[in-house]
């Protein structure tokens, strides 16, 4: 025969389930919660390159990721760690970040090269904090594009590793744009397969083409050679190289003899200069910001490319923009040769920095043009 189990019977085994359950979850929700201290606040993860804490990463992901991170170490020197963790609450990813920064040291000792990015996957919120030497590649602006552009769309799809491959792409690319040592064992002036030489000699170039177009117009084609000269020899003796040091005061004297004259410059003179920073065309997140500088009095034309178009684009190519406009200025056809050197110049930005799939294209840079 069978018995019908009591009301009362049957509330009291939901209750012991009940409690069963939470039991269980609160056990689960302890294993996978991340180590807290007295204070409350997240501990600071043992040193790692990939440290998976919210457990968003498949085994397979974070491989991939920490080998990544190991290969651009060794071949550019910079250290990049990734921290992915639930929540930082009650502290700000700010602080959590700045913690684990000062307990790992992140970067080379005497270059300060180092990145952490924090992810909290939770209170959906992330961090990358720079040192000192990568905050002209990666100054807060762009920090912020890679993580509302970059990671942001992945993340929300569920796919963190894609979103943290996806935004230390982009790191690497800013990255090579900086002239830092190279990794130990690996001669100064020669860099691996990422470095370009325009990248390094870039400050040494325009100097002497400012201090030699000054020459110049005091003692002739001598002061170009005196200002290459002294060009390439600094560039050797700061870069230990006799070869770059070569290329550099080469690169002066030509730019010097052109300017001098009266030609259009790859490489801006002083006043072109100083255009360029006042305005700051150099705010750009791949650094590929280009002024073009007309003086109409004189028909004078140059170009101020930033380092990370300059480095990718012939100086005869300047050159050959500065004369066909310079060429339409002596006819009166300003808005037609205007025209054509903007149409040149984006041509070499589409070809040497095409937008990623899928990436937004922000105006960086305003489109009206600057009457001084």
């Amino acid at each position: 025969m069978a018995c019908a189990a009591r009301p009362s019977q049957v509330a009291g085994l939901l209750r012991w389930l009940a409690t069963l359950l939470a039991f269980v979850a609160s056990l689960a929700l302890a294993q996978s919660e991340p180590p807290r201290g007295a204070d409350g606040l997240l501990a600071v993860p043992p040193l790692a390159r990939v440290t998976d804490l919210a457990g968003v990463l498949k085994e397979g992901d974070k491989a991939v990721l920490e080998g990544k991170l190991a290969a651009f170490e060794s071949q550019r020197g910079a250290q990049i760690a990734v921290v992915l963790v639930p929540s930082t609450k009650p502290e700000p990813i700010e602080d959590y970040a700045h913690r684990i920064g000062e307990a790992w040291k992140i970067g080379r000792r005497g270059v300060g090269d180092g990145l952490l990015l924090v992810v909290a996957t939770q209170d959906r919120r992330a961090r990358i904090d720079v040192a000192r030497s990568l905050e002209g590649a990666i100054p807060d602006a762009v920090a912020r594009r890679l993580i509302s552009e970059t990671m942001g769309p992945r993340f929300k799809e569920g796919d963190f590793a894609g979103g943290v491959s996806a935004a230390l792409d982009r790191i690497f690319r800013l990255i090579e744009g900086e002239s830092l040592p190279t990794p130990a064992g690996v001669p100064q002036q020669k860099v691996d397969a990422g470095e370009d030489v325009l990248g390094v000699l870039f400050p040494f170039v325009i100097g002497g083409v400012i201090v030699g177009s000054m020459l110049r117009r005091v003692l002739g084609m001598p002061g170009a050679l005196v200002a290459g000269g002294g060009a390439g020899g600094l560039a050797g003796f700061m870069l230990a190289s006799a070869t770059l040091g070569i290329f550099a005061g080469i690169a002066v004297l030509v730019l010097s003899l052109f300017g001098g004259m009266g030609g259009g410059r790859s490489i801006g003179g002083r006043r072109a200069v100083m255009i360029f920073s006042k305005l700051r065309v150099w705010d750009t997140e791949y650094n590929n910001g280009v002024l073009l500088y007309v003086e109409l009095a004189d028909h004078g034309v140059e170009i101020v490319a930033d380092r990370g178009i300059a480095r990718r684009v012939a100086a005869a190519e300047w050159q050959a923009i500065c004369e066909n406009l310079r060429e339409h200025f002596r006819r009166g056809a300003f808005e037609e040769g205007a025209t054509q050197a903007i149409v040149r110049i984006g041509a070499q930005l589409t070809e040497h920095f095409p937008l990623e799939p899928g990436a937004q294209n922000p105006n960086e840079l305003s489109d009206k043009p600057v009457i001084l």
